[in-house]
């Protein structure tokens, strides 16, 4: 085992600062999307299972089943679910720069800027933010960088971390078998020196591993929830290019770092490094080829595509490193560059923190209003995130997301509105003339349904804050209740009900 000096380990400790001193700063970025896991964890916790409704069908409504586990487990062991994830998802930002930095010393070392990845990951606000938001993305990069991390090991050590990673990234995400057995895959090739009994042992072990999570996982899910993959899945993909515009976003930040590794390779002359990088890149492709049918709400920098920014950059001290051989100046100008291109992403984090702070404090107060309700109405809206785990009322997602039949059929308005849940929300901007539209597609075309119109009455409007309307951010809410409910609850008078534009 190699030796680690304390100026070779103190390379580690810049990164390290900075992360945390920028995580700290994000600790409360998140997205809606969050409360879909906190409220499955919680009523894992709790004893009724995974299950979207307390005593409801069960429907895998999230695409984070390890960590859905984890922070039901977290719960259970008393933790407070949001600051859970939160520290979680910090951690497992740190591990994950603790790996780069442990595969950059083992490829690069001694080159001039070996160290270089670890501080562009750790200066990108895209990849900190989404780390501590409280999703599962900064365990996925653990395990994406585990498996890579077994492709550089000594062989004594590469198949536990192939093993671990793999079904890791198994239980994860759906997509991350597939991106486990790529890596494997082109380990395999990159070993085809070795003798077929290491070849085995060392990927053949690992990909059994994975074969028999993945398997076990379908058979879990086939017996528990009816189908082999989450809902989600059946509610995202639609076969169509949807994600094509942020897919090209994630294209351009990271095409100086892929133009990087393109480059260095002319200058690598050890067989498996090429590999290496050519492993990185396949990786970084496949998930860009997976999420390209995906419904393209993705937010900043993609965050189905964030987590594998430590291959993105892998290979940056091979190209600064041909630069140094012609002047150390060359070399620094150029990690300059890379260091400016990887934090022009702060105006959108910035923006995209303050939008959310602000929809948190709205959500609150569309919390407090539908618990004023009496009983336990069943609520519908688009966003069955933070609201719906606020107030663990039973919900209807409109999104289709924790819905099997609007996942495996489609949205239409009709089986929305057949549900007949006793309140609706609807998301609304306000027009000049003091009325409302809808602004969501789905709300838009509920809203046009005569049927609506005819079981539905306005009760309330949930408007932004000063702040947020007069930077025009998101959208304010409108409450209907179901017509026959509110006037049996009392809530409507037959001569005050409101059905339309107020």
């Amino acid at each position: 085992m190699r030796s680690i000096s304390l100026k070779t380990a103190s390379l580690l400790a810049l990164p390290v600062v900075l992360y945390l001193a920028q995580a700290v700063y994000l600790r409360s970025f998140s997205i809606d999307d969050v409360g879909i896991s906190y409220r499955y964890a919680a009523h894992l916790a709790e004893g009724y299972g995974l299950v979207w409704n307390i005593g409801g069908p069960h429907v895998e409504g999230y695409s984070n089943f390890l960590w859905v586990i984890l922070l039901g487990i977290g719960k259970w062991a008393g933790s407070d679910i949001e600051t859970f994830a939160k520290f979680a998802g910090a951690a497992l930002g740190l591990l994950n720069l603790t790996l780069l930095w442990a595969i950059c010393r083992r490829l690069w070392y001694p080159r001039a800027f070996w160290w270089l990845p670890v501080l562009l990951v750790a200066i990108t606000p895209e990849w900190i933010a989404w780390s501590v938001s409280g999703l599962e993305i900064a365990l996925f990069g653990t395990c994406l960088l585990l498996m890579f991390f077994g492709l550089v090991v000594e062989l004594s050590q590469r198949r536990w971390l192939l093993s671990v990673g793999g079904a890791g990234l198994a239980m994860v995400r759906p997509e991350g078998a597939v991106l486990a057995v790529m890596a494997i895959l082109m380990g395999w090739l990159a070993a085809r020196y070795q003798g077929k009994a290491n070849r085995f042992s060392d990927f053949g072990i690992p990909l059994a591993v994975l074969i028999v999570t993945g398997l076990a996982l379908v058979v879990f899910r086939m017996w528990y929830f009816g189908y082999p993959f989450p809902n989600t899945v059946y509610a995202k993909f639609r076969g169509r290019l949807l994600s094509l515009p942020q897919v090209l976003e994630w294209s351009v930040f990271i095409l100086p770092f892929v133009a990087c590794a393109i480059a260095g390779l002319r200058s690598v002359h050890d067989r498996r490094e090429v590999w290496l990088i050519r492993t990185a890149l396949a990786l970084i492709a496949l998930q860009m080829l997976m999420v390209l049918p995906v419904h393209p709400v993705m937010y900043i920098l993609h965050r189905y595509q964030v987590a594998l920014l430590p291959f993105v950059v892998l290979a940056v001290p091979l190209l600064l490193d041909r630069y140094c051989n012609r002047g150390m100046w060359l070399g620094i100008a150029g990690a300059l560059v890379l260091a400016v291109w990887s934090l022009q992403g702060w105006p959108s984090v910035q923006e995209f923190h303050q939008k959310n702070e602000l929809m948190m404090r709205e959500q609150r107060r569309l919390t407090e209003t539908l618990l004023s309700l009496p009983g336990h109405p069943t609520v519908a809206m688009i966003d069955a995130g933070r609201v719906p785990y606020w107030t663990d009322l039973p919900g209807y997602d409109v999104g289709g997301l924790c819905e099997r039949r609007l996942a495996h059929e489609g949205f239409t308005p009709e089986a929305a509105i057949d549900r007949r849940a006793e309140v609706y929300v609807i998301s609304i901007r306000p027009m000049a003339d003091g009325k409302f539209f809808p602004y969501l597609t789905e709300d838009q075309d509920v809203w046009v349904a005569p049927q609506f119109r005819e079981t539905y009455s306005l009760w309330k409007i949930c408007r932004r804050e000063p702040e947020a309307l007069a930077a025009n951010w998101m959208y304010d809410y409108a409450v209907f209740l179901r017509t026959d409910w509110a006037l049996e609850k009392g809530f409507l008078d037959l001569r005050e009900r409101d059905n339309t534009n107020p």
